[in-house]
C-alpha cells in the first residue's frame, strides 16, 4: 500500500520529487508533505536551466496578428495579380493578329516561372519559419504553471498530473525477488544458487584428488549412518572421506578438527541444494562458497606439504 500523510494524501518519497521535471513543484497539492521536499530541488535545477521561451505572449499580440494578416494579403494579392497577368497575356497571343516573336515566348516562359519561383519561395519560407518555431520550444518544459495557460488548462493539466503521479507511485515495484535466484543491483544477480551450490562440488573435488589416494579404504567407504547423519547411501560433499581419515605421518586429521564444523554446513547446504523442495538462500551460497574457498586453500597447502615431505625422504642429502 502507499504511504500517505495524516491528512491522507500520498507521500511520495524524496527520490520521486527529485525525478520531477523542473516548473513541477505545483502539481503537488498544497497540503502535500513533499512539496517541501520537491520545491529546494526543482529550484536548483532550474536555475541551472536557460531562460523559458514560453510562454509565448508578446505584451502587443494585436501587432503580430495585423502583420501576419498583412503578409499573408500582400503575397495573396501579388499571386492574382501575376496569374491575372498570364491569363491576359495568352489571350492576347490567342486573339492577335500579328505573327508570334521570341520576345512573345519568353516573357510568356518567364512569367511562368516566375509565379512558380515564387510559389516554391513561399512554401520553403513557411517551412523555416516552423522549425525555428518548434526549435524555440523547450523540450523538457511542462507548461502547467498559471500563467502558461488558461486557468481552465491549468486545472485539467493539473488535476491529471497529481493523479499520474499517484498511479506512477501506487504502481512502483517493491520487494523485487525470486527464491533462489539473487536479488537485482547485488553481488549474486542472475545467480541460481541451487546451482551454484552444487557446482562447488567439482571444484571443491578436483582440490581434493591428490590426497584421495592415500586415504584409507575404511573411511572411503564410510556410510551416511557412521557420519551421524540420514539413512542415505552416502555423503554427497567429497570431504566425508576425509573427516575421520588420518594422516599417518602427521599423526592427526588430513583435515583439522577445527575445520569439521565448517565441513558439516558446506554437507548440509549441498543437501539442501540437492534434495530439499525450499530453495537455498543468498546466505547459504554464500556460506557454501566461501567454505569451498577455505577447503582448497588448506587442501592445496596440505598437498604441498605432503609433496615436500615426499621430496625430502627420497633426496636423504
Amino acid at each position: 500500500m502507499t504511504a500517505t500523510a495524516a491528512n491522507g494524501q500520498p507521500a511520495f518519497p524524496r527520490s520521486f520529487s527529485l525525478q520531477l521535471a523542473p516548473g513541477t513543484v505545483d502539481a503537488f497539492p498544497p497540503s502535500s508533505p513533499n512539496r517541501r521536499d520537491a520545491a529546494p530541488a526543482a529550484a536548483a535545477v532550474t536555475a541551472l536551466l536557460p531562460a523559458r521561451v514560453y510562454p509565448h505572449k508578446p505584451r502587443k499580440r494585436w501587432l503580430t496578428r495585423l502583420r501576419a494578416t498583412g503578409t499573408y494579403a500582400l503575397f495573396l494579392l501579388i499571386f492574382v495579380a501575376l496569374l491575372a497577368s498570364l491569363v491576359d497575356f495568352g489571350h492576347s497571343i490567342i486573339y492577335s493578329d500579328r505573327s508570334s516573336k521570341a520576345s512573345d515566348l519568353i516573357i510568356g516562359f518567364g512569367s511562368y516561372v516566375a509565379v512558380i519561383v515564387f510559389g516554391i519561395g513561399m512554401a520553403v519560407a513557411r517551412r523555416i519559419a516552423n522549425n525555428r518555431a518548434e526549435a524555440a520550444i523547450p523540450k523538457a518544459y511542462v507548461p502547467i504553471q498559471v500563467e502558461d495557460v488558461p486557468k481552465r488548462a491549468y486545472r485539467l493539466i493539473k488535476s491529471e498530473f497529481d493523479r499520474a503521479c499517484i498511479i506512477t507511485k501506487v504502481h512502483q515495484p517493491r520487494g523485487r525477488s525470486q527464491a533462489g535466484w539473487g536479488r537485482p543491483g547485488t553481488a549474486s544477480e542472475n545467480v541460481h544458487f541451487r546451482s551454484a551450490i552444487l557446482s562447488t562440488v567439482p571444484a571443491l573435488r578436483a582440490a581434493l584428488e591428490p590426497l584421495l589416494a592415500t586415504t584409507s579404504t575404511r573411511a572411503r567407504s564410510l556410510q551416511w549412518a557412521e557420519l551421524g547423519g540420514g539413512a542415505r547411501s552416502g555423503p554427497i560433499s567429497p570431504l566425508a572421506p576425509l573427516l575421520l581419515d588420518t594422516d599417518d605421518d602427521a599423526g592427526g586429521a588430513l583435515i583439522p578438527d577445527a575445520l569439521h564444523p565448517l565441513a558439516e554446513l558446506y554437507e548440509r547446504h549441498l543437501v539442501k541444494a540437492k534434495y530439499a523442495k525450499e530453495e537455498p538462500t543468498e546466505q547459504e551460497w554464500d556460506e557454501a562458497v566461501k567454505a569451498v574457498a577455505v577447503f582448497v586453500g588448506v587442501l592445496t597447502t596440505t598437498t604441498t606439504t605432503a609433496a615436500a615431505k615426499a621430496a625430502a625422504a627420497l633426496d636423504p642429502a
